[in-house]
């Protein structure tokens, strides 16, 4: 590309108008012009090259005119020969991965970049998170970039009105959802996440789920929140979700109960085979089974004839585990804390 296309890129719009208007009576005026100069046709040929003259440049125009497009847009991705952009919101994502669905490309290849130098970072490059104004064309069902242009400054990834939240939907009372922000996944244990649960009013809410699939809010699928807090309750506004139900616990846990044998570094030792009081003074040390504690919730209930809450010899267990290596790693521990007495 040239210098001077350059320049003439680089101008604002409404000032590119002006300057093709000049040129194109330059262009014009020029048959006339040499009509004269060599007395070479006769008034009405030149009268005719001045009308066939203009009539080519009319046609000319309107056609560049019907060609060349404007539009803005938010910055996915950019690399040297193509972009993405969402052209339906230029402006900070009302929710998390607004836009992805309906990216559109530009062929950027032989496009003016003009981004002006961001003061925070004092970088003049065309990057994701900015905002920017294009001029293109289509070819071939393609839309081809002349002139890219952007403040500099990114663009807040989420609009700063509202907060996020994401987890796995507990369940669905009315216009209410009840989400664990925690664990996202399967449940460890029975009733997971039901003492920290987020509540949130959906009355207001858009549902963004693939294309093709029912929008439908239920129990066990991953969903991301955006929300404001009006009046300390937490509103809805955009829950998006991929819809797929989650296994509310791991395909492969399995459940036991045991006699706590010891314990000690993240490890516990049950007797499986006899939950109940020891029979002999060392029943059960010889079939010991390990479990390892370190993804363990542990909850010990209290007693009435104590307050120790720690997991020690002498309780009954339930467990929830899995075989991960050859060893069983415990997910949940409980107890109602009463210690087995030993048997007379």
């Amino acid at each position: 590309m040239n210098r001077e296309k350059q320049i003439f890129l680089r101008m604002p719009p409404w000032t590119r108008s002006s300057k093709i208007l000049l040129e194109f009576h330059a262009e014009a005026t020029e048959p006339v012009k040499k009509a004269v100069d060599t007395n070479s046709e006769s008034p009405s040929a030149v009268s005719e090259s001045i009308k066939d003259s203009n009539s080519g440049h009319s046609s000319s125009a309107s056609e560049h005119s019907k060609e060349n497009k404007h539009i803005s847009g938010y910055v996915f991705s950019a690399d040297e020969n193509i972009m993405y952009l969402d052209t339906e919101n230029p402006g900070p994502r009302k929710y998390p991965h607004e836009g992805e669905d309906r990216q559109v490309a530009f062929d950027i290849s032989n496009a003016v970049i003009d981004i002006e130098n961001d003061p925070v970072i004092n970088i003049p490059t065309l990057r994701t998170s900015l905002s920017v104004d294009v001029d293109y064309f289509e070819k071939d069902g393609k839309n081809i970039a002349t002139y890219v242009s952007g403040y500099g400054a990114e663009v807040a990834p989420l609009d700063p009105a509202f907060s996020t939240a994401n987890g796995y939907l507990l369940k669905v009372e009315d216009n209410l959802i009840y989400i664990d922000p925690l664990n996202r996944g399967s449940r460890k244990y029975h009733g997971e996440g039901e003492d920290r649960a987020m509540i949130f009013d959906v009355s207001k809410a858009e549902l963004h789920f693939p294309e093709g699939m029912d929008a439908k809010l239920q129990a066990g699928i991953d969903v991301d929140i955006t929300y404001q807090i009006k009046n300390g309750k937490n509103i809805a506004f955009h829950i998006v979700s991929d819809g797929k139900v989650i296994n509310p616990h791991a395909a492969d846990e399995q459940q036991t109960s045991g006699f706590v044998l010891n314990t000690g570094d993240n490890i516990m030792y049950l007797d499986t085979e006899n939950s109940g009081a020891r029979t002999t003074p060392n029943e059960g040390e010889d079939r010991a089974v390990a479990f390892d504690l370190s993804e363990a919730d542990i909850e010990i209930e209290r007693s009435e004839l104590t307050d120790n809450r720690n997991l020690r010899p002498g309780l009954c267990v339930n467990v929830s585990y899995y075989v991960r290596d050859g060893k069983n790693i415990a997910t949940y521990v409980h107890s109602d804390g009463v210690e087995v007495e030993a048997k007379n």
